[in-house]
């Protein structure tokens, strides 16, 4: 968040309009708790405002699973995601937990939510970067890396500027 305000400054932008999609929408409610004077809008698309009941969200994922599934996904998770195969792939997940995790359990539940193809594949794409520091080790259907500290609906309502007022489903 403090980089977002170091390029609103330093592009003399004054007050600004700011859309957050998935972190981006964690981070953009961040920034709005501290900085909201800097805000004319706040626009939050997919994401969320709080981890500890987005997992219960991918808790009752699970469960609606069919059992071999959430098995087999269990079963790779407890033996730790990371570290696996050739020097290139330990610092991503399995191709078997990819598809198990996303191909099997997240994409089948998303079609139904209109989540799209490209969605999951990006989703592949941040594996090498910062996604298990974000997330956490213990695999999809657990927040419990660095973004474990997003609880913020609460305080949601609080954000105002002089010239809106934001509020609404978080």
């Amino acid at each position: 968040m403090e980089d977002v305000e170091a390029v609103r400054i330093a592009l003399h932008l004054g007050k600004i309009t700011l859309l957050g999609h998935s972190y981006g929408g964690a981070l953009a409610q961040a920034y709005a708790l501290k900085y909201q004077k800097n805000l004319t809008h706040l626009i939050l698309a997919s994401t969320w405002s709080n981890t500890k009941e987005l997992n219960q969200v991918f808790v009752r994922m699970k469960q609606k699973m069919p059992p071999e599934l959430r098995d087999r996904i269990n079963r790779m998770e407890a033996e730790g995601l990371f570290g696996h195969g050739l020097d290139y792939q330990k610092n991503r997940y399995s191709n078997d937990y990819f598809v198990a995790a996303w191909g099997e359990g997240i994409f089948l539940i998303s079609i139904r939510t209109g989540l799209t193809r490209t969605t999951i594949l990006s989703r592949r794409k941040y594996q090498l970067g910062p996604l298990p520091r974000m997330w956490g080790p213990h695999g999809e259907y657990v927040v419990d890396g660095n973004l474990k500290s997003v609880e913020y609906t609460d305080r949601l309502a609080s954000i105002h500027s002089a010239d809106a007022h934001f509020g609404g489903r978080s």
